[in-house]
């Protein structure tokens, strides 16, 4: 995969995100796309099947917020948000700065 362009929303999975972890999904849209700096890093096979990779996106929102979205890449450059949270002090030292 070289990149992603174009993230897929499942409503359950949108709705996951917000009630779990409070973030929202422009806030996802924006650390994914807008973060110049955001990296990405493959973790695995998707347990479901092991054709499908599973990635860990970390960046930050317009507003600041530092963001680790766990991404499927379902391919040609579309990937599906699983979850997103806060990144925490550790991920953001040795992952993103």
């Amino acid at each position: 995969m070289n990149r992603i362009g174009d993230l897929y929303w499942r409503e359950d999975r949108a709705t996951h995100i917000w009630e779990r972890h409070g973030v929202t999904t422009q806030e996802v849209e924006e650390a994914v796309f807008g973060d110049p700096r955001g990296r990405l890093r493959r973790i695995g096979s998707a347990r479901r099947s092991p054709e499908e990779t599973v990635y860990e996106h970390y960046g930050r929102t317009l507003e600041g917020r530092y963001l680790m979205v766990a991404l499927l890449y379902l391919g040609q450059g579309v990937a599906m948000p699983l979850t997103a949270r806060e990144m925490t002090r550790t991920e953001r030292r040795n992952k993103y700065e």
